[in-house]
């Protein structure tokens, strides 16, 4: 009898943790912390304030296995609408040499001054920004948010394109007084 109840209340545990974890709100109120970068183009840009627009869709990507998610949602965007945009690959600091790699070969993938435009790499510690921003599973989900140059977080989403997050990141765009909210 005292295993059986022992075992109910593990799996009671279980159930109440993995839904905490998957409704769980952002450590903070959702602020884009400042981030310092180059573009592809080697431009030194400062996040939240050199955002091209206000506000902006950031796909922040903590894993280069991440890229399929990014070109889902650039694919599906641009057949949405006209939405500005910016890649935001986050990675670890390294030295010099190894950032000029990294640097180079993202340039020869991407080849599109455009686009190289919108890749704004920032070398820095993942964890803080992903708990700053409010990104879950940020190791194996991409992070999408919608940013104001004040660096206020008005929309987070994880994961790939589908119409449905689509559809609520255009509501966050055109709405300056939405509140912050996540979705899975």
């Amino acid at each position: 009898m005292r295993c059986n109840v022992t075992r109910v209340a593990l799996v009671l545990a279980i159930a109440l943790l993995s839904t905490s974890v998957e409704s769980r709100e952002p450590a903070t109120n959702g602020q884009l912390p400042s981030l310092t970068g180059d573009n592809l183009n080697s431009r030194k840009m400062t996040l939240p304030r050199d955002l091209p627009n206000d506000p902006t869709v950031l796909f922040i990507a903590f894993d280069q296995d991440q890229q399929s998610q990014i070109d889902s949602w650039i694919k599906g965007l641009n057949d949405s609408a006209a939405v500005p945009w910016l890649e935001v690959p986050i990675i670890e600091p390294s030295n010099a040499f190894v950032r000029a790699m990294i640097a180079g070969g993202m340039r020869r993938d991407i080849t599109a001054t455009e686009v190289r435009e919108r890749v704004v790499t920032i070398y820095t510690a993942p964890n803080p920004v992903a708990r700053t921003v409010g990104c879950i599973d940020y190791r194996k989900r991409l992070c999408v948010a919608v940013a104001e140059k004040s660096g206020r977080i008005r929309l987070v989403l994880t994961g790939a394109y589908s119409p449905d997050a689509a559809k609520r990141v255009l509501e966050y765009m055109g709405s300056a007084d939405k509140t912050q909210a996540t979705a899975p």
